[in-house]
């Protein structure tokens, strides 16, 4: 291979194995920095921007929190990203891929490259480790959470 990296989703599983001119054999990921590829469902990415300054300017874009899935958050904590890169066309829905929806590729660039435990070790990331992103939409405190509620509340009830 002409880069440095892990190689990742072999295909050939047995010994004599001959692959088609159009076959990806392997895929080989680049050693360095980790991304997280999320899909996000159609009906929400609307609301997930990336600022043309991003990722130049890494104030500007959305952060996002990174939950790598053997790893429970409530136990080991959560990996801190910016959200750099939407893809322009939505992936049809795959039931092989657990898709149930047309949705968004999103590419989440991680501020660090291990998962730091709360005992102060560490453990480094692995290419394909699954996980759960949940992105920043907006910044609002507890108590415009809780005005909103009674303001909710309010409304639905002037409409009866």
């Amino acid at each position: 291979s002409p880069v440095d990296g892990v190689v990742f989703d072999l295909k050939p599983t047995s010994r004599g194995f001959t692959a088609q001119s159009t076959q990806t054999v392997m895929k080989v990921v680049p050693m360095g920095s980790l991304e997280a590829k999320v899909e996000v469902p159609s009906n929400k990415i609307g609301f997930v921007q990336v600022p043309p300054d991003c990722p130049k300017q890494p104030k500007t874009c959305m952060d996002a929190d990174i939950s790598i899935d053997s790893f429970p958050s409530s136990d080991f904590g959560v990996l801190k990203g910016k959200v750099i890169r939407i893809g322009s066309d939505a992936l049809e829905p795959d039931p092989q891929e657990q898709r149930q929806e047309l949705s968004f590729p999103v590419t989440v660039q991680l501020d660090t490259q291990q998962l730091k435990l709360k005992s102060g070790a560490s453990l480094p990331l692995q290419v394909g480790m699954s996980l759960t992103a949940n992105i920043k939409l907006r910044k609002v405190s507890y108590l415009q959470l809780l005005l909103g509620e009674f303001q909710d509340k309010a409304e639905s009830l002037q409409r009866l």
